[in-house]
C-alpha cells in the first residue's frame, strides 16, 4: 500500500512539474507573489538610477521560462508625479528576479538612433539572452518594421 502511494506522490508531482513548465507563457495578476518580486526587483534599479520611490502602473508583463518582460509607468506613491516609461528584462536566478537589461527611453517621432528602433532591440537581445523565450515580447516589438 505504502509503495502504491508513493508511486501515486511521484506520478503526481511529476505531472504537475510538467503542467508548470508545459504552460507557456503568462501574466501574474496583481497580487500574486512572483508580480510583486519583480516590480520589487524593477523598483531597486529605478530608486538607485534616479533616487525615486515609485509605484507601477503595468501595462504589459509577461512571464515564460524563468524570464519577463515589463513595460511600466512609474509615478510617486500619491500618484501625483508621472514619469518616463520603465521597460525591461528580467531572469529569474537561484530564486531572485534580476534585471538582465533596460530598454532605452525614445521619444517617438524624435529618436532615430538604432538603440530606438524596436526590431534593433530585440535582435540584440535574442543575441545577448539566447535562452530568453521570445514569447514574453509583446506582438509590436517582435514585428516592428
Amino acid at each position: 500500500m505504502k509503495n502504491k502511494v508513493a508511486a501515486l506522490l511521484c506520478a503526481f508531482s511529476i505531472t504537475a512539474s510538467s503542467l508548470v513548465f508545459a504552460a507557456g507563457p503568462y501574466t501574474p495578476l496583481p497580487g500574486n507573489p512572483e508580480r510583486k518580486a519583480i516590480l520589487d526587483a524593477l523598483r531597486e534599479v529605478v530608486q538607485r538610477m534616479s533616487g525615486l520611490d515609485v509605484v507601477f502602473v503595468v501595462p504589459y508583463l509577461k512571464v515564460d521560462q524563468g524570464w519577463a518582460w515589463i513595460h511600466t509607468i512609474p509615478q510617486s506613491r500619491d500618484g501625483r508625479g508621472h514619469y518616463e516609461d520603465v521597460s525591461g528584462l528580467f531572469h529569474k536566478q537561484q530564486g531572485k528576479w534580476k534585471m538582465a537589461d533596460i530598454a532605452a527611453y525614445c521619444e517617438p517621432g524624435v529618436d532615430d538612433t538604432p538603440d530606438c528602433s524596436e526590431k534593433t532591440f530585440i535582435k540584440r537581445l535574442k543575441a545577448k539572452y539566447p535562452s530568453a523565450p521570445l514569447s514574453i515580447f509583446p506582438d509590436s516589438m517582435l514585428h516592428a518594421q
